[in-house]
């Protein structure tokens, strides 16, 4: 019996390549868009979970204190050292829908080793939480946990707060969110960022930002500065600001104009 012999249509070949390249890339834009922030919202919850039990959460209200210098001066130097709580960001992302979506664990660095397990990372220049100075924080909108994904909604007045092992730092927004060149990052962890008064206690935020494509880009940076407004001890209660807080009870604010250049 003669053989057969395998006919091999170029077309067919070049359409399965590019079927297979196709499949190639599609896998690789979900694993970097979802799979990413799969594996580390179960990081950070792992991180925020273990953080909790050493330092559970107080039953009560307290009230603000406005006596800074008291405050506790250092949060610890390893692991996570703290939790960032917004309260606008509540119930926007994560699988509570209410405040403990809005909590985002804390780590010195900005690496990829410690922004890519879904925390917020302490650059090397940063103040403490609650000092004199600037309290800087880097975190990614997309991908990785997208942990500062809403940080554009923030607005003047929104409630930002640091829980360390000895007190909760309660500041508010006072620069919602501009953008900067990525070489201009000496200006936002300076110890009085974007023009603000020397002397003061200040936090920022800083994430990835396009003028052209938004979160999913990163030709920019997106900047938000707060600034401290009290402080409780972290066993006499929770800041009010946390559990009667307007805009975290409905899921955030309007999101108002675009972040523009300063």
């Amino acid at each position: 019996m003669p053989r057969r012999e395998l006919h091999r249509d170029p077309v067919r070949i070049v359409a399965l390549v590019a079927l297979l390249i196709g499949l190639g890339t599609a896998g690789h834009w979900a694993w970097d868009t979802f799979g990413t922030s799969w594996r580390a919202d179960g990081q950070a919850a792992a991180d925020l979970r273990a953080f909790t039990d050493a330092h559970p959460l107080p039953n009560a209200a307290a009230q603000l204190r406005t006596d800074v210098d008291a405050a506790p001066s250092r949060a610890p130097s390893t692991g996570v050292i703290a939790t960032l709580w917004v309260p606008s960001w509540a119930g926007t992302h994560g699988v509570h829908g209410d405040m403990l979506d809005a909590r985002v664990p804390i780590k010195r660095g900005v690496t990829r080793a410690v922004l890519d397990t879904g925390a917020a990372g302490v650059f090397a220049q940063a103040q403490e939480p609650g000092q004199v100075g600037n309290f800087t924080l880097a975190g990614h909108r997309r991908t990785y946990g997208d942990n500062f994904l809403h940080v554009d909604d923030l607005v003047r007045g929104d409630t930002v707060v640091v829980e360390t092992p000895e007190a909760w730092f309660v500041y508010d927004v006072v620069v919602p969110g501009y953008l900067v060149e990525p070489d201009q990052g000496a200006d936002v962890v300076a110890p009085a960022p974007g023009g603000l008064p020397a002397g003061g206690r200040y936090l920022t935020l800083v994430s990835c930002h396009s003028v052209t494509d938004g979160e999913w880009g990163n030709d920019h940076r997106i900047v938000v500065h707060a600034e401290l407004v009290g402080w409780v001890g972290h066993d006499a209660g929770m800041p009010e600001q946390l559990l009667h807080s307007e805009r975290g009870a409905t899921g955030g604010g309007d999101r108002g104009e675009p972040p523009t250049s300063r």
